[in-house]
């Protein structure tokens, strides 16, 4: 009977010390993640601070930083880059993107051809968005949309018209 007493304290300082050092290894863990992770968040918000926009957007003019017509070359990145007003949207303080939205015949720009940046945009400022689109099979000159989208929404808070001159 004394010989299984110690040996259930033994197994029970055993399991408190490998709980301890668990516990250890997973904080030494979530730190060196944090760690990593932190200055990559600094990085993009300076990113974003730095996009070259012509125009801001305003209350009265929500997208903005737009020509009358948009060239892109099928078959290749194409960079957009708007700014946008966020007139009290809600999800867009979560976050917003752009989107470009293009029918010709029976091609259209869908959500593959399209990588976008989704960035909170605080109710009452302006922000940049910016969005990678990849067209193909378009030809000439196309009316298009662009829109913003909230974020917890497929449906734009704000659209706009554009010509996008497609070319090969």
């Amino acid at each position: 009977m004394r010989r299984s007493k110690i040996a259930s304290m033994e197994l029970s300082i055993n399991a408190i010390v490998i709980l301890v050092m668990a516990m250890a290894v997973l904080g030494i863990g979530l730190g060196l993640i944090r760690g990593v992770l932190s200055p990559a968040q600094g990085n993009l918000e300076d990113a974003l601070g730095k996009v070259d926009l012509n125009e801001q957007a305003t209350s009265t003019k929500p997208i903005a930083n737009l020509p009358q017509t948009l060239r892109m070359k099928n078959g290749d990145e194409n960079e957009l880059v708007i700014s946008f007003y966020n007139a009290n949207h809600n999800g867009c303080e979560a976050s917003a993107k752009v989107n470009l939205a293009c029918t010709q015949g029976s091609n259209s720009i869908s959500s593959g051809d399209i990588v976008a940046l989704e960035v909170p945009v605080a109710s009452g400022t302006s922000g940049a968005l910016i969005a990678n689109v990849k067209p193909s099979g378009f030809t000439g000159s196309v009316p298009c949309k662009v829109e913003v989208i909230c974020s917890g929404s497929t449906t734009p808070v704000e659209t706009t018209a554009v010509f996008v001159d497609f070319s090969s």
